[in-house]
């Protein structure tokens, strides 16, 4: 259970949590990045950089390797419905999975495939508006060489998502409040993207995305397909992995059947609503003091929604998250920041109170983690959320702690 709301950014943030695509991300699995290719046997023994004692771990790669991991625990959260109207406070439980497999290349010239499931399950014992969340992601990724400094690969997911969800946002952003349960979100979400990636000199990069996804929500008449492009420049800093990208993307939401608002807010019949969106995105992952005890992963994003109706629907949202991370085992501590302002140049508060929308969100939080042996961890959560509006309605503000017991295998 988690205090940030399910948006599309929220649910990125477990592969993309420092702004690389788990491809170049491979730190908590303790594995290699596919982009360091592996060295063959005649290679290596010609190579006077590598030791006996590498070569016979680098002979060792097995053709497939998997991890996954299941966690447990009890929590607390004094707003369990993200909203003061009204603010109900719960216990509940939780049960976490993740599974990952890699198939890597046995040679140089083959792809690096892999696989990553991740499933979540909450269950609130005092409420009755919401009694559980789920979260199931499915994903899997191939990269292909195309060269000495070039590289093509593609991504496909699956995303299901029942949460406790900030109206405020969902109305703006992702969809429709279903008025079933406006507390409640729920999608089901199919994705693909591609990427042509062209290495150049003093370690960076230029790499293609074009990308497509296809929402379906319970509820409402929100349903869309987004066909996007993006390009993407990025530096590799260091042999540890400290890396920032800039990037820019393009996207076009299709909608099935929502239709668009005039300058009230009262939908249009005859109409559909369609979206364009422009998006910047910065990310530096760093790691300090030539190890990997300390790094901080900073992101942040501008991005510009326009509908194709009178501008109801439009938004601004200025974001920045900072995450700082200590790992001297057996303690790994992890703190953030985040701060996502919205806001909208052509929807007043009110009827009453024509001063433009805005609406601030800010999240802290802090995950103390024990390992016990390899097989082991007990894990300490705490997050505040809070959202600051001109409309009562969007504001409120929630404190969450859980606690619960990890096996690794």
């Amino acid at each position: 259970m988690s205090t940030q709301a399910p948006s599309q950014d929220a649910l990125d943030e477990l592969l993309y949590g420092d702004g690389e695509p788990l491809l170049g991300n491979l730190d908590a699995f303790d594995m290699p990045s596919p982009n360091e290719e592996p060295i063959t046997e005649p290679e290596a023994a010609s190579s006077n950089e590598v030791s006996d004692e590498m070569l016979n771990e680098l002979l060792e790669i097995p053709l497939w390797e998997f991890e996954g991991s299941l966690q447990a625990g009890i929590g607390y959260t004094d707003n369990a419905l993200l909203s003061d109207f009204p603010r109900e406070n719960s216990t509940f439980l939780y049960a976490e999975g993740e599974f990952y497999a890699v198939r890597y290349p046995q040679s140089i010239d083959q792809g690096f495939l892999q696989f990553l499931v991740v499933a979540e399950q909450s269950h609130f014992t005092d409420i009755e508006q919401v009694q559980n969340e789920r979260l199931l992601w499915a994903q899997g990724s191939l990269t292909q060489p195309a060269g000495p400094d070039r590289e093509t690969g593609m991504t496909a997911r699956y995303i299901f998502t029942q949460q406790v969800y900030n109206s405020a946002l969902a109305a703006n952003t992702d969809g429709e409040v279903n008025p079933a349960n406006p507390f409640l979100f729920e999608a089901h979400g199919f994705g693909w993207d591609g990427h042509a990636q062209f290495d150049l000199e003093n370690d960076t990069y230029i790499r293609i995305e074009p990308l497509i996804e296809r929402y379906v929500f319970k509820g409402t008449n929100s349903d869309y397909t987004e066909p996007a492009v993006g390009i993407k420049w990025g530096r590799k800093l260091d042999k540890l992995g400290s890396r920032f990208h800039l990037a820019y993307y393009f996207a076009y939401r299709l909608s099935d059947e929502r239709l668009q608002r005039n300058s009230s807010g009262t939908s249009v019949s005859g109409t559909r609503a369609n979206f364009q969106l422009n998006e910047i995105d910065f990310s530096w992952r760093q790691y300090w003091w030539g190890n990997k005890h300390f790094y901080t992963r900073t992101r942040a994003e501008i991005r510009f929604l326009r509908d194709n109706g009178v501008g109801y629907d439009d938004y601004n949202l200025y974001s920045m998250t900072e995450t700082f991370t200590w790992d001297f085992e057996p303690w790994k501590t992890e703190a953030y920041a985040s701060i996502d302002y919205f806001d909208y140049p052509n929807q007043a508060v009110s009827t009453s109170d024509p001063s433009l929308r805005f609406l601030n969100q800010m999240n802290l939080g802090i995950t103390v983690t024990r390992s016990f042996g390899e097989a082991w961890a007990a894990e300490l959560e705490y997050g505040y959320e809070i959202t600051k509006s001109n409309r009562d309605e969007d504001a409120y503000k929630a404190n969450i702690i859980q606690i619960g017991v990890r096996r690794i295998f």
